[in-house]
């Protein structure tokens, strides 16, 4: 079995690259503390001592902003970090994949498609490391493949934390009503991660150089949506341009597929793929139900409370939250007949319920699950006579996890109530959230 390193393993493409190709190679994903990068010389012996035959480098600072605010870091990791790959890479006899960036060609005045060939002058910092990466790393290496990604999304959450990104925040903006505005300066690619990582494999044959690797995309981003919309004979009156994002620099990052074409690896266009996901998602989305008998509240809890360990890890209050669902109105989340969250609601007062628990399956989050889950709590609260729901939850800026649990609340309409420093204990603040039916 042939031998796989891939850094930035804990990352969203690292983490499905690993997943996709485990059991298929025999896969080396140090966390970082194991295999930092900037380590230089220590890091070609560690590389050469577990003999890769492919590297996928993924680590890396992306964050557009971060880049700016911390220009040396990102630096050192951006660029120092990869010349350090690719030079331990040729040591070591590894063939080595890099991953760029379309940003290299934010700030180019020729529009797109744009081609590998083009001389390049990157107006964000970002994009300039990753461009000079590129230069540097061929240069040590020339049997280096950089491969240009653009924005990429996935359809599934895999790993606590895990931001948002385009497709699963667009689905939860549709499902929850929002207003959908989208920029009409702003041109790119937006690739289904899954492709990139399928793709992967081919280019482990590829030339040293530098290759477009993503989804083609010819349209503003209101464009594509527009389309997508269309597609799926969808009504378009939410559809809004976003005249201002992008006025005073409008930005052209779509990518020629012409050279990767050639070698045989071919992506789909971006809203061609997102109208299959979102078409998908529109037929499968999870129905709620209410339940009625005890014992199925309590085995559609302990399911669900025990499969989200980071948000409900005390065994003890874990099987009182399990035993307190019977007697209560309970609403659940089914994907097909598999449930997959749930909430249920506790009278506190004659006037008032809690939504005393909620949980989604991990893989689930951002999908609008949650929101409507509590628009029909919210109703069967009306339906009883409640006057008002109320939350609880640990007070913002003590978790990262709980700080997006508060942000949920609020964006529901949930308005602050009162802070109880000591009711669970002094590291767990209790925030009071309320709401009026």
């Amino acid at each position: 079995m042939k031998r796989l390193l891939v850094t930035g393993a804990s990352g969203f493409l690292g983490s499905r690259i690993t997943d996709y190709y485990r059991g298929k190679y025999e896969i080396y994903a140090p966390s970082h503390r194991e295999l930092d990068i900037a380590w230089g010389g220590e890091l070609s012996c560690r590389i050469m001592a577990w003999s890769p035959d492919f590297i996928v480098h993924c680590a890396a600072v992306s964050d557009v902003g971060r880049c700016e605010r911390e220009p040396e870091l990102s630096w050192k990791i951006n660029v120092e970090g990869s010349i350090n790959i690719a030079e331990a890479a040729r040591k070591a006899g590894a063939k080595c994949l890099i991953c760029s960036s379309d940003q290299v060609y934010f700030g180019s005045h020729l529009r797109g498609p744009h081609s590998e060939e083009e001389a390049l002058s990157p107006c964000n910092l970002y994009g300039k490391q990753k461009l000079w990466a590129e230069e540097e790393c061929l240069r040590v290496n020339p049997e280096c493949v950089l491969l240009r990604l653009s924005w990429m999304y996935d359809i599934r959450t895999m790993n606590r934390g895990e931001h948002g990104d385009f497709f699963r925040t667009l689905l939860a903006k549709i499902n929850s009503s929002e207003a959908l505005r989208f920029p009409v300066h702003d041109v790119r690619g937006i690739t289904d991660v899954n492709e990139v990582v399928r793709n992967l494999e081919r280019a482990f044959g590829l030339e040293g150089g530098i290759y477009n690797f993503g989804s083609p995309n010819e349209k503003n981003t209101y464009g594509t949506m527009t389309e997508i919309f269309e597609k799926l004979q969808w009504d378009t009156a939410p559809l809004e341009p976003d005249q201002a994002a992008f006025l005073d620099n409008p930005r052209d990052m779509s990518m020629s597929q012409e050279k990767i074409n050639e070698k045989g690896i071919f992506f789909s266009r971006t809203a061609d793929a997102l109208a299959e996901h979102l078409s998908q998602a529109s037929q499968s989305r999870p129905q709620i139900r209410g339940i009625d008998s005890d014992t199925d509240k309590k085995t559609i809890a302990r399911t669900i409370l025990e499969a989200l360990p980071d948000w409900f890890g005390i065994p003890e209050a874990t099987e009182q939250y399990i035993a307190d669902s019977s007697g209560k109105v309970f609403l659940c989340a089914y994907d097909g007949e598999k449930p997959v969250g749930f909430l249920y609601l506790k009278e506190t007062g004659r006037h008032t319920v809690e939504l005393a628990v909620m949980g989604v399956l991990k893989e689930y989050h951002r999908l609008g699950i949650g929101r409507k889950l509590f628009e029909a709590a919210r109703e069967r609260a009306e339906e009883q006579g409640y006057s008002f729901i109320q939350v609880k939850t640990v007070q913002m800026g003590r978790y990262d996890i709980y700080d997006d649990t508060n942000r949920f609340y609020l964006s529901l309409g949930f308005k602050e109530l009162e802070v109880f420093p000591t009711l669970w204990d002094e590291c767990n603040p209790c925030q009071i959230y309320i709401m009026s039916v």
